[in-house]
């Protein structure tokens, strides 16, 4: 999981480029033809921090070629930009997806992540749309543009944070939204046991009981990524799940889980 976004110290440039090197190429792979359009990501990342954005997080994948041009990504964050709500603190993330070898375009998401828990959630780009930004011909203008039509959004995600808040599931809801939930992680259409829906459904911190949508899917999220339930081995038996370590299948299921807790609120 992502995870542990650092609001108090955030992550310095010498900091991310001891983590991420990736993301401090200047130039794409070799490979690449001259028709490739290079954005170095460290060029967006000093501009987003010229616009009062911080780093909270970066990763990228395990490589065995092509080190140092691999897919990574960045999480940024600003300490005045927050939902209030429930009594926990969210902050809306801007997450920057990009490498440098042609395998995955510049790109960019929207996060929220809970202080309370160090969970990352990433919402649908159905929600909000994307934070659209050109990989041919970007220019600190269009970046600063986008970032503000991000902020405006803010009180948007703040409603729907409060319609999942309020939005209370049945028993039978609750079982069925954790059902599909599982689907998600593709565990070759077998069913888990009841102990371990059970587990998926286990709270590590009171505020996160009740069955509130918001409550479950966050429940839900939290174990479904970390591994914390037993699903079915080729034996016949159980064996516990894997933790999701791979930013990428992080997003992936992130979007997903979102996806599905917003039919349950409509």
């Amino acid at each position: 999981m992502r995870g542990n976004l650092r609001i108090e110290n955030p992550l310095t440039l010498e900091e991310l480029q001891a983590k991420v090197p990736s993301a401090f190429a200047t130039e794409p792979h070799p490979k690449m033809s001259e028709r490739y359009s290079f954005v170095p990501t460290i060029q967006v990342i000093t501009d987003m921090i010229s616009l009062g954005w911080e780093i909270g997080n970066a990763f990228d994948v395990n490589a065995r070629k092509g080190i140092g041009f691999q897919k990574h990504c960045v999480e940024f964050f600003k300490k005045d930009v927050t939902i209030q709500r429930d009594g926990e603190t969210l902050y809306p993330t801007v997450i920057l997806k990009n490498s440098h070898n042609g395998l995955s375009g510049f790109e960019f998401r929207i996060g929220i992540y809970r202080m309370v828990c160090s969970n990352g959630l990433v919402i649908a780009d159905s929600e909000f749309g994307k934070l659209a930004i050109k990989h041919i011909g970007y220019n600190f203008g269009e970046l600063a543009g986008t970032m503000l039509e991000f902020v405006a959004k803010v009180d948007e995600m703040t409603q729907k944070v409060e319609r999942l808040m309020n939005t209370e599931l049945s028993q039978e809801k609750v079982i069925e939204f954790t059902e599909r939930a599982v689907e998600i992680r593709n565990l070759g259409n077998k069913a888990i046991s009841i102990d371990s829906m059970l587990e998926l459904l286990e709270s590590h911190r009171s505020g996160d009981n009740g069955n509130s949508l918001w409550r479950v899917m966050n429940r839900v999220q939290e174990n479904l990524l970390a591994g914390n339930f037993s699903t079915p081995n080729a034996k016949g038996g159980e064996r516990k799940a894997r933790p999701i370590k791979n930013f990428e299948l992080d997003l992936e299921y992130n979007t997903k889980l979102w996806e599905l807790a917003s039919e349950y609120a409509s």
